[in-house]
């Protein structure tokens, strides 16, 4: 047999199996009309409606069976999608009819026989004159229970081949290249929302075409179809994150999908008129794919703080609490780098390429980047000074003023930005993220003048920022290692003494540690207890404690921090 004929045959069967369905639903929507206007011309016991739908009923279910590979469904997998809705559409509407018809048939779950090699027997009494209800009545709820059956498992055929189907084209849709646009107000967009919802629109289209408003089979397709949508956004996010113009194009186009979601989960709700459960359905797995696509928005923009500190970095981090800072940078004129920086991004890029909002969201994150790399560079002096008897200054007094000099113009810095782009929350945020400069001030205030044993109110005010003992050990070390370095042994005697107290007061989470390490919820380099134990993990000082607390304290920050080298791989 040649292509040609297969086609033949294919669009045969498929003409057959159209003309079934056409002609089975004309034989249900005559059921109503013999039931309203033919059965009261005849005498009752006739029972001309039971007669006619069980007729129908044994009729339109053998052929369906036929078409489709009998009641085990072995053709289901040879019907188009479009076929398999229509069927699934079918059996819906015919279970509809009967049930309305004939109540007692939907509570009817088991029936006395099966029908599929004999015709039921209607008719009892002497000389069957009578119609036998009981067997009418069996028959129907077999064929109802049966049909429901293959609806089962013709639903299980198509949501399967939407799967498959969906993944393949969603796929290749993020991976495709995407036009890149530029709004009027200077917004940076691409292709990618239009790209995804006009396929989610016409794989919609076609089902809202073959479904009833009212069909489950109907809700849980769209409920895969977003299930989709969000596997792949997962899977794919980061791929767009390459530097700030693509995190900016990024997030605007999160936001957008966000909103397309929105949008048809608005028209499905307007359109349809499923159950109270089944519509919390829907809504719940709208909702789900909405958060993370506002979620994602989010991370895009608050990832852009990698990109806004690249120059930095270059520009300060090695001229960072030296000695140039301390004596001759009498202005803080390090901190402004950082500031202006900040600023001419902000001014030039982020506020035209992004909305409103995520401007806001973009410099939240850029105030805990700001306060995250200053303890940074701060613990990376302290790693780099080897003297275990001078300490890191020339003059500790000038050198903590210019630190609160360098945290003071940070702070008002921000707190302009609060007012000139109406950010009421941001005040709460600074006063929340710059808290922990203010208890390292004050912490090595006390430790550059006065004994050891005087620092341990300090102590715990810190370890209820970082939360996790063995990186508050080595941080209380490695600050008083730049002010007092003779004193490092008796902090960390200190600190180990409090261990009990510390865990009390905030014991160590593992879930904080596992979230802290998910770079799919955590932005890397937003989370300060994580850059401690990057850096740590790489240290080479050595530190004045027996080896054996040493090897115990590594260990621990290996098992709890050890992933985030792989995360990030």
């Amino acid at each position: 047999m040649n292509a040609a004929e297969d086609a033949d045959e294919d669009t045969a069967l498929s003409h057959q199996f159209n003309a079934v369905l056409r002609a089975a639903t004309e034989l249900v929507s005559d059921i109503e009309l013999v039931k309203s206007h033919m059965e009261p011309c005849f005498a009752p016991n006739w029972s001309v409606g039971v007669l006619w739908s069980s007729c129908v009923a044994h009729v339109c279910s053998n052929q369906i069976l036929q078409q489709i590979g009998g009641p085990e469904g072995n053709n289901l997998t040879e019907l188009s999608s479009s076929q398999l809705l229509d069927l699934i559409a079918w059996i819906e509407y015919f279970r509809q009819h009967i049930e309305e018809a004939f109540p007692q048939v939907a509570t009817r779950k088991t029936t006395q026989k099966t029908y599929f090699d004999q015709r039921p027997e209607l008719f009892a009494g002497e000389g069957k004159r009578e119609v036998d209800m009981e067997s009418a009545t069996d028959s129907l709820a077999w064929v109802n229970n049966m049909l429901w059956e293959v609806h089962g498992m013709t639903q299980g055929e198509f949501l399967q081949r939407t799967r498959d189907q969906t993944n393949e084209w969603l796929g290749n849709v993020y991976s495709a290249e995407h036009t890149q646009n530029q709004t009027n107000e200077g917004q940076l967009t691409s292709s990618l929302c239009e790209d995804v919802f006009t396929l989610v629109s016409v794989q919609l289209r076609t089902l809202r075409e073959h479904l009833s408003p009212s069909s489950e089979a109907l809700v849980m397709a769209v409920c895969l179809i977003f299930s989709n949508l969000k596997r792949i956004q997962i899977q794919s996010r980061d791929m767009f994150l390459k530097d700030l113009e693509t995190c900016c194009t990024a997030a605007n186009d999160f936001t957008r999908m966000n909103e397309k979601c929105e949008e048809f989960l608005s028209e499905m709700q307007r359109e349809t008129n499923f159950g109270q459960d089944t519509a919390d359905t829907l809504e719940e797995s709208a909702s789900d794919l909405m958060s993370l696509y506002g979620a994602d928005a989010v991370y895009a923009v608050q990832k852009l703080h990698v990109y806004v500190f690249e120059p930095i970095h270059e520009a300060i981090e090695e001229e960072l609490f030296g000695q140039e800072w301390e004596t001759t940078l009498t202005h803080n004129e390090l901190a402004m780098t950082l500031i202006k920086t900040i600023e001419d991004f902000l001014e030039n890029d982020l506020q035209l390429f992004l909305d409103g909002f995520l401007v806001r969201k973009a410099v939240d994150g850029l105030v805990t980047a700001s306060v995250n790399f200053y303890v940074r560079c701060l613990l990376q002096k302290s790693d780099q000074h080897n003297s275990h008897r001078m300490g890191c200054f020339g003059d500790n007094a000038l050198a903590l003023d210019r630190y609160m000099g360098d945290v003071k113009l940070m702070r008002e810095f921000f707190e302009g930005l609060g007012e000139k782009l109406h950010m009421r929350t941001l005040d709460r945020l600074v006063e929340k993220e710059f808290a922990i400069l203010y208890a390292i001030h004050e912490f090595m205030s006390i430790a550059a003048t006065q004994d050891v044993s005087e620092t341990a109110d300090f102590v715990i005010v810190l370890h209820k920022h970082i939360r996790n003992v063995d990186l508050t050990k080595r941080f209380v070390g490695d600050l008083i290692h730049m002010v007092s370095p003779a004193q490092e042994k008796g902090v960390w005697e200190l600190a180990g003494d409090m261990e009990m107290t510390l865990e009390a007061i905030a014991p160590k989470s593992e879930e904080s540690i596992r979230e802290a390490m998910d770079n799919r919820l955590q932005v890397p380099g937003l989370r300060l207890d994580r850059v401690m134990a990057e850096l740590y993990l790489e240290s080479k000082r050595k530190l004045p404690i027996k080896s054996q607390a040493f090897d115990k304290m590594l260990e621990s920050l290996r098992v709890d921090w050890g992933q985030t080298e792989k995360n990030d791989k």
